[in-house]
């Protein structure tokens, strides 16, 4: 990039790995993080295949996953995560425990 040409973006779109994105940030600036749907996607399936060993509690899981990543109404999202989680804790602790992690990292991915 010419020394005279800046660019600025207000968000980033990238997998979990923190690298690109921090990559990101000392070539560019700072800008919002967005998780891509095909790399959390991918994670959830691996994540809920190596912490559900019941195949019907698998596919049931991913069904209520890919439910909440898909709701834009910001209160039904709060709403279903949080009754998600409840399920989630009841019912697949292993999962819970890896799926607690992006509960606090919303804004990038939901």
């Amino acid at each position: 990039m010419p020394a005279d040409v800046t660019y600025t973006a207000s968000h980033v779109m990238s997998d979990d790995a923190a690298q690109y994105y921090n990559a990101w940030v000392t070539v560019f600036g700072l800008a919002d993080k967005k998780l891509c749907t095909w790399h959390i996607d991918r994670s959830w399936r691996k994540a809920i295949k190596g912490n559900i060993s019941c195949p019907e509690k698998q596919a049931e899981i991913y069904h209520m996953l890919r439910t909440l990543l898909q709701e834009l109404n910001e209160d039904q999202f709060k709403c279903c995560l949080a009754s998600f989680m409840q399920y989630a804790q009841t019912e697949t602790p292993r999962f819970a425990d890896y799926f607690s992690v992006y509960c606090n990292c919303t804004k990038e991915w939901a």
